[in-house]
Protein backbone atom coordinates (compact mmCIF):
# COMPACT_ATOMS: atom_id res chain seq x y z
CA UNK A 1 0.00 0.00 0.00
CA UNK A 2 2.79 2.15 0.71
CA UNK A 3 4.11 1.85 -2.21
CA UNK A 4 0.76 2.20 -4.11
CA UNK A 5 1.09 -0.26 -6.63
CA UNK A 6 -1.12 -0.34 -9.36
CA UNK A 7 -2.60 -3.51 -11.89
CA UNK A 8 -2.61 -6.78 -11.35
CA UNK A 9 -0.47 -9.44 -8.38
CA UNK A 10 -1.12 -12.55 -7.42
CA UNK A 11 0.09 -12.85 -3.60
CA UNK A 12 0.62 -16.51 -2.99
CA UNK A 13 3.19 -18.41 -2.28
CA UNK A 14 5.75 -19.84 -4.96
CA UNK A 15 4.44 -23.71 -4.27
CA UNK A 16 2.51 -24.70 -6.95
CA UNK A 17 0.30 -27.58 -5.63
CA UNK A 18 -2.30 -30.01 -6.59
CA UNK A 19 -5.89 -29.76 -4.09
CA UNK A 20 -5.02 -32.56 -2.61
CA UNK A 21 -1.36 -32.12 -1.82
CA UNK A 22 -2.66 -29.30 -0.22
CA UNK A 23 -5.36 -30.73 1.84
CA UNK A 24 -2.74 -33.36 2.73
CA UNK A 25 -0.29 -30.56 4.25
CA UNK A 26 -3.16 -28.98 5.79
CA UNK A 27 -4.20 -31.73 8.01
CA UNK A 28 -0.52 -32.13 8.84
CA UNK A 29 -0.60 -28.53 10.40
CA UNK A 30 -4.07 -29.23 11.91
CA UNK A 31 -3.26 -32.58 13.35
CA UNK A 32 -6.04 -34.32 11.65
CA UNK A 33 -6.21 -37.37 8.85
CA UNK A 34 -5.73 -37.13 5.38
CA UNK A 35 -7.55 -40.26 4.53
CA UNK A 36 -10.70 -39.43 3.25
CA UNK A 37 -8.87 -36.72 0.58
CA UNK A 38 -8.19 -38.18 -2.57
CA UNK A 39 -7.12 -36.70 -5.99
CA UNK A 40 -9.28 -36.87 -9.14
CA UNK A 41 -8.50 -35.46 -12.25
CA UNK A 42 -10.97 -32.09 -12.81
CA UNK A 43 -12.24 -33.90 -16.02
CA UNK A 44 -13.60 -36.22 -13.55
CA UNK A 45 -14.88 -33.86 -11.14
CA UNK A 46 -18.47 -32.80 -13.06
CA UNK A 47 -17.38 -29.44 -12.24
CA UNK A 48 -20.09 -27.37 -14.44
CA UNK A 49 -16.94 -25.19 -16.35
CA UNK A 50 -14.11 -26.14 -17.77
CA UNK A 51 -10.80 -25.57 -15.44
CA UNK A 52 -7.21 -25.99 -16.48
CA UNK A 53 -5.38 -28.74 -15.21
CA UNK A 54 -2.77 -26.12 -14.05
CA UNK A 55 -3.95 -23.16 -11.89
CA UNK A 56 -0.85 -22.42 -9.84
CA UNK A 57 -0.44 -18.38 -9.60
CA UNK A 58 3.21 -16.87 -10.60
CA UNK A 59 4.18 -14.23 -7.54
CA UNK A 60 6.88 -12.87 -9.85
CA UNK A 61 5.83 -9.56 -10.24
CA UNK A 62 4.63 -8.87 -6.40
CA UNK A 63 8.17 -10.37 -4.89
CA UNK A 64 10.03 -8.40 -6.93
CA UNK A 65 7.63 -4.99 -6.38
CA UNK A 66 8.65 -6.15 -2.54
CA UNK A 67 11.91 -7.07 -2.64
CA UNK A 68 11.49 -10.22 -0.97
CA UNK A 69 10.11 -13.53 -1.56
CA UNK A 70 6.72 -14.54 0.02
CA UNK A 71 6.36 -16.92 2.31
CA UNK A 72 5.37 -20.35 1.26
CA UNK A 73 2.85 -22.79 1.84
CA UNK A 74 3.72 -24.74 5.17
CA UNK A 75 4.53 -21.28 6.75
CA UNK A 76 0.71 -20.27 5.83
CA UNK A 77 -0.66 -23.06 6.73
CA UNK A 78 0.78 -22.53 10.37
CA UNK A 79 0.11 -19.25 10.73
CA UNK A 80 -3.67 -20.06 9.81
CA UNK A 81 -3.24 -22.69 12.72
CA UNK A 82 -2.58 -20.43 14.81
CA UNK A 83 -4.61 -17.80 14.49
CA UNK A 84 -7.65 -20.14 14.73
CA UNK A 85 -6.20 -21.53 18.43
CA UNK A 86 -6.06 -17.40 18.84
CA UNK A 87 -10.08 -17.09 18.07
CA UNK A 88 -9.06 -15.39 14.97
CA UNK A 89 -12.06 -17.04 12.96
CA UNK A 90 -14.71 -16.42 15.81
CA UNK A 91 -13.60 -12.33 15.17
CA UNK A 92 -14.18 -12.96 11.83
CA UNK A 93 -17.38 -14.88 12.29
CA UNK A 94 -18.54 -12.34 15.17
CA UNK A 95 -19.61 -14.77 17.42
CA UNK A 96 -18.06 -16.97 19.90
CA UNK A 97 -16.79 -20.15 18.25
CA UNK A 98 -17.84 -23.46 20.75
CA UNK A 99 -15.46 -26.42 21.33
CA UNK A 100 -17.39 -28.34 19.11
CA UNK A 101 -17.17 -25.94 16.28
CA UNK A 102 -14.01 -26.51 13.30
CA UNK A 103 -12.86 -24.00 11.66
CA UNK A 104 -14.17 -25.08 8.55
CA UNK A 105 -17.96 -24.29 9.66
CA UNK A 106 -20.62 -23.83 7.43
CA UNK A 107 -23.50 -22.41 8.80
Amino acid sequence: MEQRLAGLYHACGSTVLSKRDFAARMAVVFGVSDEGVVACSVEDAGLGAARPKNMGLANARLTAALSRPLEGVDEGLRLMRRQYEEGWAAELKGRPLGPEWRFWEVT
